[in-house]
């Protein structure tokens, strides 16, 4: 008897995937295909893979319900892409094509570059026509189509915080004169991520044209920037909204053209250049305005200067000296005792200083020996005990802790044992921490004279705390649970008794005072006085208002 072997039947789920290793790629052009009439737009890898063009889209989008509008240019395509929100499935890589939303686009992840987009301002006006050739990036080929242009304000904005850690500033070497580039502060990239976008509504709002987010902001720029040149000779004070006694309306004018000139330069060079190649009139006119309003800015500065009286600082400063001989008793209070040292850090001098109690306040980082208004960085100050117990420094922002963790910088007050040492103040959170340091990059070293010192140590004493100023409400409180000054070192140095006056005033009033008094000071001067108010050279002259007379 002979048996015979059959092959045995398949079963349903090896014949469904029999059947989907033969059709796997037709079936993925499918749902491609089935989520392009709903709204999506596929990546560039997509439409290489699958050879669907743009007419194709277009035709799926037709065949959808409701009917899609056509995208017209790969300018269109990039930006309805980019505005795409994240697949519902999860990790965007792994979604062929994702739908537009409904409700308000967001900014897509980062994508913005600084690589060349010239061939998409061409294609979108028609002049060259995206071509698949080698994928080696160049103009036409799928790499280079990668490059999304930001298409409105939110975009732009993404792709501004996307180029901040690239972007850099000039610094100049007080030796050999030369500059360098060095990154540009954090506050600075935080100030400057909403300029353009603050601008351009300014702009709106001024020559009466409306303007939304999720416009497409390169239209409205190129048709109404000669209503913008325009309109400049007609803004007056009443069209900011921010208004300030003394403002030097043409200088916020140039910097409304300024905003704009930055963004499309180096902000948002990916969108710079597109709008360059594919709007040339419209970006000229933008930058003819601001060639016209700089000058005029400058003049206005120099104007105001000459005008401005700045608060008096002799004033303050006798009364600095006349409490440096005079402290408070043992038995004053921590507001008291807070505003006595803040007052004498701030403003006594060499001239205060009475035979018999201590030394005179003298040293290269005190000009004529005189204490003098820093930054508002006074409120965060660490108390430590020796130079040990302060991190080392690893850059302008982060230090590391005793954990070896990287951590914020911090502000430290030393405060030797030995009562005939003097202070030292270590300044490592000032804004300018970038391009100022007198031992190390990012840290600002001052000494504090031992007749100051002396009363700073028995404030210290007198009430146990982390930090030199606290909250007043807190010093009664458990270490752990008191809290620094902070921010409200401005109420503080606004006191009648103290300064008088807020910080930026007491800066403008000091420099305006060791100008006056010091006829024609000569670089090293210069270089001395900029050392210790923590700024350059460079703007030495931006603090001195010229409308004060000498102080007698």
């Amino acid at each position: 008897m002979t048996t015979i072997i059959t092959k045995q039947a398949m079963t349903n789920k090896e014949r469904q995937s029999k059947w989907y290793l033969k059709n796997k790629e037709k079936d993925h052009k499918r749902r491609v295909e089935n989520r392009i009439r709903k709204g999506a737009i596929p990546q560039d890898d997509t439409m290489e893979k699958f050879n669907i063009t743009l007419h194709d889209i277009n035709q799926l989008r037709s065949e959808g319900t409701p009917k899609l509008n056509s995208i017209q240019t790969l300018s269109q395509l990039s930006s309805a892409r980019a505005l795409v929100l994240k697949g519902k499935k999860g990790d965007p890589t792994t979604v062929f094509a994702r739908v537009i939303p409904v409700s308000q686009p967001v900014p897509p992840e980062p994508i913005y570059t600084a690589k060349s987009v010239s061939y998409v301002a061409q294609a979108a006006s028609g002049k060259q026509k995206s071509k698949k050739s080698k994928d080696d990036g160049a103009p036409g080929t799928s790499k280079a189509a990668e490059v999304n242009i930001p298409k409105n304000l939110l975009a732009i904005e993404e792709c501004i915080r996307q180029m901040q850690p690239s972007l850099t500033t000039r610094k100049r070497d007080k030796n050999t004169g030369k500059t360098t580039q060095i990154p540009v502060a954090d506050t600075t990239n935080k100030k400057n991520l909403k300029t353009f976008t603050n601008a351009m509504m300014w702009w709106s709002k001024v020559i009466g044209v409306p303007l939304k987010m999720e416009e497409d902001i390169s239209e409205w720029l190129a048709t109404n920037a000669e209503k913008m040149v325009n309109k400049a000779d007609t803004v007056t004070y009443n069209d900011f909204e921010q208004k300030k006694a003394g403002m030097n309306v043409p200088m916020n004018i140039k910097h409304k053209f300024t905003h704009i000139t930055g963004t499309i330069n180096s902000r948002c060079p990916v969108w710079g250049e597109y709008f360059q190649e594919r709007y040339p009139d419209a970006y000229t006119t933008i930058l003819e305005g601001m060639r016209k309003w700089m000058p005029k800015g400058d003049q206005g500065t120099k104007d105001l200067s000459d005008k401005k009286v700045a608060l008096p600082w002799q004033p303050v400063q006798e009364r600095a000296n006349e409490a440096l001989n005079n402290p408070p008793s043992n038995k004053a209070t921590y507001k008291e005792w807070a505003d006595h040292v803040a007052l004498i850090l701030l403003a006594a001098s060499k001239d205060g200083v009475k035979k018999g109690r201590g030394r005179p306040l003298k040293g290269d980082a005190w000009p004529n020996g005189t204490m003098h208004p820093w930054r508002d960085n006074i409120g965060n100050m660490k108390i430590v005990s020796s130079v040990d117990q302060i991190p080392k420094l690893e850059n302008e922002d982060k230090e590391r802790n005793q954990n070896g963790r990287l951590v914020n910088a911090q502000d430290y007050y030393l405060n030797p044992q030995d009562n005939s040492k003097s202070g030292r103040i270590y300044f490592r959170t000032h804004k300018t921490r970038k391009t100022t340091g007198t031992i190390k990059q990012g840290e600002v070293e001052q000494d504090i004279p031992l007749t100051i010192h002396k009363q700073v140590k028995q404030f210290i004493k007198l009430f146990t705390r982390e930090y030199l100023f606290i909250q007043p409400s807190t010093v009664n409180k458990q270490i752990k649970d008191q809290k620094p000054l902070g921010k409200s070192t401005t109420a503080l140095i606004q006191k009648p008794n103290v300064l008088g006056m807020k910080v930026n005033e007491a800066r403008h009033s000091f420099m305006t005072y060791f100008d006056n008094r010091t006829p024609r000071p000569n670089n090293e001067q210069k270089e001395l006085i900029a050392k210790a108010m923590m700024t350059s050279v460079d703007v030495y002259y931006n603090y001195i208002y010229h409308g004060q007379s000498v102080d007698d």
